[in-house]
């Protein structure tokens, strides 16, 4: 029943944003997607969680409680909302805590979940390619290039498939079934259909970096020697061809950096996000004598009521905004575990000779991350943080899983 009941939730994931998102395009506001996790939030806590890591759980939540009652007793707040805000950070959290069980007790397997993932992800492909041909939205209303699916956010699936598409090789690397590299291909264009500028570095920076993985732990064959001459061929008649390109690109960023100063380019990158912390620090700078960061934050309806005097709506960059709502200590307690998964990835990536696995969830990990940081939409973004808290935890139980095949294999028969 568990098995079952876990792989409708990672398969169905985005089907829950996709009925928001159509519900919402009627002009009727159902948050019944926050309805549904907050169901299987619960479901996971308390059917996977083990007891030392509810009580860590518990004691986030007190933590979040706490400030909450400082935002009503300081500029009062809108508790429901706040309340929405937390339980998405409580998911993440959640998340990453009742897989590690699971697939430590081998409800499910690396594969299978993988598996699910990527299934997943291509119901997510499916409404982007469906969009290009009229059914679905456009990513833009000002007539720019690019479509996201059913979806309101676009920045959100474009955190998502930067997430999971480098998992398809994972799966093609170790069964090389041919329907993970279409997938993962199929993933990587809708990347840059999306139109933005992360989905577009995404999707071709992910077929580049596989190819030149494959390129390079491939055995020294015939085949590499050819993929490598033409890659070096390729590389060399486009630079020649398209060398005027190159420059007139080269002396327009350099008139543009030297015109905008190097804020505007950070600005640039960040697509003005960087102003939504300025706004809100400018605010507390001129109304908090004691910096409301080192405690609880200023909360997150409060900080958003900033926001929309100038035009935004939310602080978007995942570590800003958690600094920002819930103060330091929430803050370090999300950098703290996401740190150290990083860190235990590195370790086992180096300890496993750089495999093709391990460069795959690096992939994975990294790239979200750095969307985490600069985009947003992966930590506090319910449909983004499934897939990213569980890729999370993987490498620690592969290497486990890869220790106990080893020692099996070298154990002498009796």
């Amino acid at each position: 029943m568990d098995k079952k009941l876990l792989k409708y939730i990672i398969i169905f994931n985005p089907f829950l944003d996709i009925i928001y998102s159509v519900i919402s395009k009627t002009g009727v506001t159902l948050p019944i997607n926050q309805v549904v996790r907050i169901l299987i939030m619960a479901y996971l806590f308390f059917r996977f969680t083990n007891n030392k890591d509810k009580i860590f759980v518990i004691l986030i939540a007190i933590l979040f409680g706490i400030g909450e009652v400082t935002y009503i007793y300081t500029n009062g707040t809108s508790v429901f909302t706040d309340i929405q805000y937390i339980t998405k950070i409580l998911y993440f959290i959640i998340v990453i805590y009742a897989f590690r069980s699971i697939l430590s007790k081998h409800i499910l397997t690396i594969d299978e979940i993988l598996n699910y993932i990527i299934l997943s992800s291509c119901i997510i492909v499916a409404s982007i390619i469906l969009s290009v041909f009229g059914i679905g939205f456009h990513t833009y209303f000002d007539g720019r290039f690019g479509y996201k699916g059913f979806f309101t956010v676009q920045n959100a699936v474009t955190a998502t498939l930067i997430v999971t598409t480098p998992l398809n090789i994972f799966l093609y690397e170790k069964f090389k079934y041919k329907k993970y590299l279409v997938s993962f291909i199929l993933s990587a264009i809708s990347l840059c259909l999306i139109g933005t500028k992360a989905g577009i570095v995404g999707g071709v920076g992910s077929i580049v970096v596989v190819y030149l993985i494959f390129l390079f732990k491939m055995k020294f064959t015939y085949i590499k020697i050819i993929l490598g001459l033409f890659s070096i061929a390729t590389i060399i008649s486009f630079s020649y061809f398209k060398q005027e390109l190159f420059i007139n690109v080269y002396n327009v960023m350099v008139e543009k950096i030297y015109s905008w100063g190097e804020n505007n380019v950070y600005s640039y990158i960040v697509s003005n996000r960087n102003l939504q912390v300025s706004y809100v620090e400018q605010y507390i700078s001129t109304y908090y004598k004691q910096n409301p960061l080192l405690f609880f934050g200023i909360g997150f309806t409060n900080c958003n009521n900033i926001l929309q005097l100038h035009s935004f709506d939310i602080i978007e960059m995942d570590f800003n905004g958690i600094l920002y709502y819930s103060g330091i200590w929430i803050f370090i307690v999300i950098f703290s575990i996401i740190t150290k998964k990083i860190l235990v990835l590195l370790k086992y990536f180096f300890e496993s000779k750089l495999s093709i696995q391990y460069y795959t969830l690096l992939l994975s990990i990294i790239g979200g991350t750095i969307h985490s940081f600069w985009g947003g939409h992966v930590i506090y973004e319910a449909m983004t943080s499934l897939y990213y808290g569980i890729a999370l935890i993987i490498p620690a139980i592969l290497y486990q899983d890869i220790k106990i095949e080893r020692t099996a294999c070298c154990k002498p028969i009796d």
